[in-house]
Parts: C-alpha cells; structure tokens; sequence
C-alpha cells in the first residue's frame, strides 16, 4: 500500500460526509439519531442494525449498531448503543448512553422530551492489513495504533400517536482526529440534524407514513432524505431518495415482538461506475416491562 493511499483511507473515514452512518431505515430505529427519544415507545426495542456499503469495492465500509431503550419512570427514559464501522484496516467502534425526560403538553398524549447522552469512540488501525514497499516506511512508524475520544449529543422531539418532529446535535466537542501527521487536521464536527414523520392511517391494516431526515454540517455538508412507508397488516414496503447519494427500497414486517427489515440502495453518486450498491438489514425484538406508556410515535 502506498504512503498516499492510507493518507487517503484514514482521511475518508473521518471526512465530514461519512462521519455519521447512512441510515436508510432510519425511520424504523429513531434513537440511533435522537437520544431525545429514549424511552418514547411503550416497550423497549432491541435492535440490530448491518450495512454493507458499496457491494463490489474492495475493502468498502460496514456498519453495526446494536441498541436498546424504554422508560424507567413516569418521565424519563434510558437508552444504550453499542457501533462499530470498519473500512478496510481502520476501524471506528463505540458506545453510547442516553437519558431522555419526557414532557406532556396535551391531555391527547403529545408529549415534548429532551435528551442528552455521552459516547466514547475508539479509532483504530489494524497494522497487519497495511503493507509497504518499505518496511520501515516512516508513516507507518508514527502511525498510532488507536486513539480514544469521548463526545456528547443533545436532542429534542416533540410526538403524538401519530406523528414526530425532533431536532438533534451531534458529537458537540468538535474533538481533533490525530492519529499519524499533522497535515490530517480531521475532527469529529457537530452534526444537525432534523427528521419526521406522519402515519396517516387509512383504515384498521393499511396506513402511509412520509417521512423525512435532514443532515446539515456548517459549511460543508447538506443532505436530505425523503421517503414513505406503506403498511399493510404486519407487512411493510418502503422508498427513499437520498440528495446526492442513493434511492433507496426496502421491505420488513412487524408481527408481536419480532422485527424485521431490509433496504438496498442504489448510488446515484460518483461512485456508481464502481460499485454495486449498499445493503442493510435491520432486526428486532420488543420487550414489554409493563411500565408507563408513553405514546407510540
């Protein structure tokens, strides 16, 4: 591997643009975007969540998530989540812990909650996937194994039985990535973002939920994915058009305490001549503590 191809990958993995994961279901887990939502469903959804970017690209990226979160009181609400995102020798893992308070403002069960929650991120390079020509090649030398940095997000989502608006800030430390020379001036930078949704029901197994995700970073990052969700029974169908980047399909089902759900998405960006698309999948299962519900979003 060539000195200016690693510079490459590890500048990559930490550019504004791929900072935080694309996620197509994201409708379907909202806390992996709002630790405001912590404890807002009536139950706690244990989910597990894997994307595989760019099918056909040597060493592309792959996600994981695992999370879970309910309400533990009358008001407020816990959440944990556990990431890991690799491109090939870098690794980017963690973990998160967020505490949620929710507000009521309607005697209907609108409810407004705020949340704040604390990550800790590992970056890491995996030196025995990188080779040179020269062994003693002077930037594997300075090359850092691992670098650990802790960061906080803060968020806040105003939600019916029917419907969700909520606004998040995340990696709010704007914390420097040094893992090797000085020229690589990357932080993790704060992240706005904004996402919502309606469920119209139709009748008592039909309904149509539009939804909408909004990324934005100062100066440099602007993205908006739009999409809808058509159930019938426990059956769901979904699309989705990402600014720049993919459309988006996908289908699960829902029945008692299992979910289910995939998405393929289809690159609209430079990257097409290159590769083949992304998948992600997306299962869960609902337990109920029988504690104080909340309002299903």
């Amino acid at each position: 591997m060539k000195p200016l191809l690693l510079i490459f990958l590890i500048a990559s993995t930490v550019a504004s643009a791929q900072q935080l994961t694309q996620f197509s279901l994201h409708s379907h887990n909202r806390f992996a975007v709002n630790p405001a939502t912590a404890g807002s469903e009536s139950y706690i959804p244990v989910l597990f969540s894997y994307k595989q970017y760019w099918t056909g690209f040597n060493d592309a990226p792959r996600f994981q998530n695992l999370s879970a979160h309910g309400i533990i009181s009358r008001r407020v609400g816990v959440g944990v989540k556990l990431f890991s995102y690799y491109t090939g020798p870098l690794d980017k893992s963690g973990a998160e812990i967020a505490y949620a308070y929710h507000i009521p403002v309607s005697a209907s069960g609108a409810k407004l909650s705020f949340g704040l929650s604390g990550s800790i991120y590992q970056y890491a390079i995996d030196k025995n996937k990188v080779s040179f020509e020269n062994p003693k090649e002077p930037l594997l030398v300075r090359l850092s194994d691992k670098m650990i940095i802790p960061d906080f997000n803060f968020g806040t989502c105003f939600y019916t039985e029917k419907a969700y608006i909520g606004i998040s800030f995340l990696q709010l430390l704007n914390r420097k990535i040094d893992m090797m020379v000085s020229t690589l001036d990357q932080k993790q930078i704060t992240h706005l973002l904004v996402h919502g949704g309606y469920n119209f029901i139709i009748n008592d197994k039909f309904s149509v939920e539009p939804n909408v995700l909004v990324k934005y970073m100062p100066q440099s990052f602007f993205q908006v994915d739009i999409g809808a969700k058509f159930k019938y029974d426990y059956v769901w169908i979904g699309a989705s058009f990402r600014t720049d980047d993919a459309i988006s399909a996908s289908f699960g089902f829902s029945k008692d305490n299992i979910i289910v759900g995939y998405a393929y998405d289809y690159m609209i960006s430079g990257l097409t001549n290159y590769a083949n698309g992304t998948h992600e999948i997306i299962l869960g299962y609902k337990i109920n503590p029988q504690k104080p519900k909340v309002a299903q979003l």
